[in-house]
């Protein structure tokens, strides 16, 4: 486990125990771990409460079995210096393992097969999600909260909102009718009154700020992003398009150096964005990414299969033309602003989530709260509610 999983583990879990020591449904609860992965915030709660892993993947679900196994006879496994450490072995609550993919839908009806199976005891359930993906901790997990009178608590971590839906970017003909956002009534209203949409670009904005950066790294990245832009200019230039070209992708952050998608001052036109941004560069050298521009787009150019059609030369007379100048000053005024809103929109979309919860009326206690330090873990927010007994 990496030092940032084991602190957010450790803190989440330590938040989930707490709470339901405290509520009503403490001796009668059944805990739901949405996208449980490796199973290590599972393992951590059979300490106290029995617990069904639900996750997509059948390889998640066999590691996580087996590090319930070592558990059990107690033998852990450090990564970092891969050996066995003896321990004590400690009495654990049961797991029931599942796989399969979660909505809305499948999770309601996973829900109804716990309350009508035998061999699960209590029948009062908590669902939990550490770092839940998109649609995940908003249409399928607080609904079903909501829907179902089984599940009495909730407690989840969202990220991923790039990968959120909406109904502003269904695709033509899609029967879909339950969207990640807005799913509050409130915001619902402001988005028919005022038009307000959150497409793809504006959700990918709300993971990415600077919050978790030092000074050296920001530089850095901010460096990397004026490379990655000018490049996109460069093909322009030229008028070559990279053979390794590829769909939009999914958030990158600000550390990569390969941000998709986000034209940069005046160096890319609209047609030229639309063009030229979507690829996706194989690792470069360390000596090219920390580098000047002109060993960068060297590099870069051949791992997009362009070696023979732009020499080196070219790239050096390009890179000496005054139009940009300054625009690497402009690349980093683009991003820190980028990074400002960030947080404006981030906020906007949990406080969609506050709302829906606010919205199931007085029968229900919740709360938002800041879990993590935000140097650790970025997406430190956490949703808990309980429903009244």
């Amino acid at each position: 486990m990496s030092k940032k999983k084991l602190y957010e583990v450790e803190r989440f879990s330590k938040l989930i125990i707490e709470r339901l020591a405290s509520s009503p449904y403490k001796d009668s609860t059944t805990v739901i771990d949405i996208g449980a992965g490796q199973g290590y915030l599972t393992h951590r709660l059979t300490t106290q409460h029995p617990c069904v892993a639900v996750d997509f993947d059948t390889i998640q679900t066999v590691g996580s079995t087996a590090r319930g196994n070592d558990i059990r006879k107690g033998k852990f496994k450090d990564s970092r210096i891969d050996m066995k450490l003896k321990s004590k072995p400690q009495p654990r609550k049961p797991i029931t393992y599942k796989t399969a993919h979660m909505n809305q839908d499948t999770l309601i009806s996973l829900v109804k097969d716990l309350e009508s199976d035998p061999e699960c005891e209590s029948k009062d359930f908590c669902l939990v999600g550490l770092h839940a993906c998109g649609d995940l901790s908003a249409t399928a997990m607080l609904t079903t909260f909501r829907d179902c009178e089984s599940v009495k608590t909730i407690a989840v971590v969202p990220c991923c909102f790039n990968l959120l839906t909406t109904e502003c970017e269904t695709v033509h003909g899609s029967n879909q009718t339950h969207f990640g956002f807005p799913i509050s009534k409130h915001i619902q209203s402001l988005s028919t009154i005022h038009s307000l949409s959150l497409p793809h670009t504006a959700r990918n904005l709300a993971c990415q700020n600077f919050d978790s950066f030092s000074a050296g790294t920001i530089e850095s990245s901010l460096h990397n992003h004026y490379k990655r832009a000018l490049l996109s200019a460069l093909l322009a230039h030229y008028n070559l398009e990279a053979e390794t070209q590829e769909p939009e992708r999914g958030p990158s952050t600000f550390a990569s150096g390969a941000e998709e998608g986000q034209p940069t001052a005046e160096l890319c036109s609209s047609n030229i964005e639309k063009k030229y941004h979507k690829f996706r560069l194989n690792k470069l050298s360390p000596e090219a990414l920390k580098g000047p521009f002109v060993p960068y787009a060297v590099e870069a150019v051949a791992c997009l299969g362009l070696a023979g059609k732009l020499s080196r030369e070219q790239i050096e007379e390009f890179a000496t033309l005054e139009r940009y100048k300054n625009a690497e000053r402009e690349v980093f005024v683009v991003h820190c602003v980028r990074s400002l809103l960030a947080r404006v929109v981030e906020s906007l979309l949990l406080m969609d989530r506050y709302l829906f919860l606010s919205e199931m009326g007085k029968d229900i206690r919740f709360e938002m709260r800041n879990l993590f330090d935000i140097g650790e873990s970025p997406r430190n927010m956490v949703f808990i509610a309980e429903k009244i007994k």
